[in-house]
């Protein structure tokens, strides 16, 4: 079997079943030399973090701009946010944003349109009862 790869490089092989009888997805990848062999590409969980403290990263979003990935992540008070060069080794920054009157935040997803970087995200008022939703009927 002939495949292309996204680098343009084209390879033969005979894909390799696993104990299900399914083609193993890396076998083209680990022939073209774009798929480094797991052994040689470790880590753990979770993650180090350059200050040697472990940080959670509950509902997570990355996003890659240049050579940096950028993780935000929910929290009570607000979205945090960390970096990392190789989605390995990380760096907290703490929250980048927090909202006076509101708690429980969540899903953040940042999107860059026309060189700016617009934050999506939930969250609800700290006082009160919690909102309720409502149905929605669409014509």
């Amino acid at each position: 079997m002939t495949a292309t790869i996204s680098n343009g490089a084209s390879a033969s092989y005979s894909p390799a079943e696993d104990e299900l009888g399914a083609a193993d997805p890396t076998a083209l990848l680990a022939e073209s030399g774009d798929l480094k062999p797991l052994a040689e590409r470790t880590y753990t969980n979770p993650v180090p973090y350059a200050d040697g403290k472990s940080h959670t990263a509950p509902d997570p979003f990355v996003l890659k701009y240049r050579d940096l990935y950028y993780c935000y992540a929910t929290d009570e008070h607000g979205i945090l946010v960390s970096t990392s060069p190789d989605m390995v080794h990380w760096t907290s920054h703490g929250f980048c944003y927090t909202e006076a009157g509101r708690r429980n935040f969540w899903a953040p997803s940042v999107i860059l349109i026309n060189g700016v970087f617009h934050m999506y995200f939930s969250n609800m008022p700290a006082e009160g009862p919690i909102p309720t939703r409502k149905s929605c009927v669409w014509p």
